[in-house]
């Protein structure tokens, strides 16, 4: 994971977070118009701002949105509670994974700037008590019916492969001189 490269450099974190920011700013797009009644009582932290805030504090007021990779957006069935905890499966999970990065971003960039950054936290210093009420809120959609678990399973698959793709788009090679 270039994330994890102990010479890591804030050019480098800026473009990481400038590709991903085409999809959760899609994403929350979506879910901010169709949040289905089941999943309103999530309290989802959006992401988006998030990595605005850490691209101005790494020198980058706007994300570029030049990102190589197309997503369909119109093609996920986000009315769906079954497809949207799939999708939240993927994004609040990856707060599990922040807390290490963050941990390693403070290593490598040192704790004063990375302090700034919010996208690795965005549930601060305890994501686990935030993920354990996500997992609640999941069992109850994978129970509501008979194929929901599949469902939701689909849709996690497919919200990682998204992501993944615009994740190879920013390795390292990607990045040329950053």
């Amino acid at each position: 994971m270039p994330l994890m490269n102990t010479m890591l450099t804030e050019r480098q974190l800026a473009f990481y977070l400038n590709d991903i920011a085409q999809f959760h700013q899609g994403f929350e797009k979506h879910i901010n118009r169709i949040l289905p009644d089941t999943l309103e009582q999530w309290h989802f932290q959006a992401r988006w701002p998030l990595i605005r805030s850490d691209l101005a504090v790494l020198g980058i007021n706007t994300p570029s949105g030049t990102s190589e990779v197309v997503l369909d957006w119109a093609s996920v069935d986000f009315l769906s509670d079954a497809v949207l905890a799939g999708w939240l499966y993927v994004i609040e999970g990856s707060a599990l994974g922040g807390a290490v990065i963050h941990k390693h971003l403070c290593q490598v960039l040192g704790a004063e700037k990375t302090d700034q950054l919010h996208f690795f936290r965005p549930y601060g210093s305890n994501p686990v008590s935030h993920w354990r009420a996500f997992q609640a809120l999941l069992l109850t959609v994978a129970n509501a019916h008979p194929s929901a678990g599949t469902q939701i399973i689909a849709a996690a698959n497919q919200a990682f492969d998204w992501y993944t793709q615009v994740i190879v788009k920013s390795a390292p090679s990607a990045c040329g001189d950053c």
